[in-house]
């Protein structure tokens, strides 16, 4: 079993003529999962429940959204 830790970065957009646009991101924890039984997509469908975001976005084996994915030691 692991825990997940999500961390998502996004730019806000901006709000007026010279605004600049705002850089956010918001990290959370979720369950733990049996990510070893886990394919690539079911990876990401659980880190956009944790954001709320499971129901605007629907990764599948041909589309997606970059990611990176790194583990207590990785280098």
């Amino acid at each position: 079993m692991f825990f997940i830790t999500a961390a998502m970065n996004f730019t806000e957009p901006a709000s007026g003529p010279r605004a600049k646009p705002k850089k956010s991101s918001e990290t959370k924890t979720g369950l733990a999962l049996t990510l070893l039984q886990l394919t690539h997509c079911d990876i990401l469908r659980e880190v956009l429940k944790l954001h709320n975001l499971h129901q605007q976005y629907q990764p599948s084996e041909i589309s997606g959204f970059p990611v990176k994915i790194s583990w207590s030691g990785s280098s």
